[in-house]
């Protein structure tokens, strides 16, 4: 008999009820910046941009997006079974060029991390974190043997994931720029016991 134990867990909700289109147009105006290709290779580009990190505060929708990302977050520490508040630590705006994706990375010191997609047919994919296996050949795909796996976002989608958890920008196969914003996310209150246990304000 096979369970589960350890597994991954991520939020999806959909349909998400924001001016997804006006949104758009205001990304799309924004001030970026390029991100350095980790591999130097002078024929690998990601062709990836990113904004500031304080970008909610800054635009027109940015109260009204916040409000949506803290339902949503509240949906899915309870979905995963957690009792904490949380604190939205940062955000920003990626741009991925058509025909091009994001590197695989995580959030270091975050706990959870959250997406959101103003617009277009795109992916995000994510990535077993294990440190040793055998790449034995597969008979089937399941939670047990799949080293990989990647979800299909749409306009006005949010996900949720552990901030540790190895992740990339799906590829762009359309011929637009890609938009979404990221947030990082922190607990709130106290967390752990004794000598492990920490005030997050």
């Amino acid at each position: 008999m096979n369970f589960y134990i350890f597994s991954e867990n991520i939020f999806l909700k959909r349909d998400i009820n924001l001016p997804n289109e006006e949104i758009l147009k205001e990304l799309k105006n924004l001030i970026y910046v390029k991100v350095p290709p980790q591999i130097k290779d002078p024929n690998y580009d990601t062709k990836q941009y990113i904004t500031g990190f304080k970008v909610l505060d800054n635009l027109y929708f940015g109260k009204q997006i916040k409000v949506k990302m803290e339902e949503c977050l509240t949906e899915a520490i309870d979905s995963f079974g957690y009792e904490s508040g949380f604190t939205i630590c940062n955000s920003w705006v990626n741009k991925i060029e058509p025909h091009n994706y994001s590197e695989w990375h995580n959030h270091k010191n975050f706990w959870l991390s959250l997406v959101y997609y103003p617009h277009g047919d795109f992916s995000i994919a994510f990535s077993k974190n294990d440190l040793n296996f055998f790449d034995v050949k597969k008979k089937r795909d399941n939670p047990f043997t799949n080293n990989m796996f990647s979800v299909t976002v749409s306009a006005g989608t949010m996900i949720v994931f552990p901030a540790y958890l190895q992740h990339k920008i799906g590829y762009n196969f359309s011929e637009e720029n890609r938009y979404s914003i990221a947030v990082n996310i922190l607990p709130k209150g106290n967390i752990g016991v004794g000598d492990g246990q920490i005030n997050f304000m």
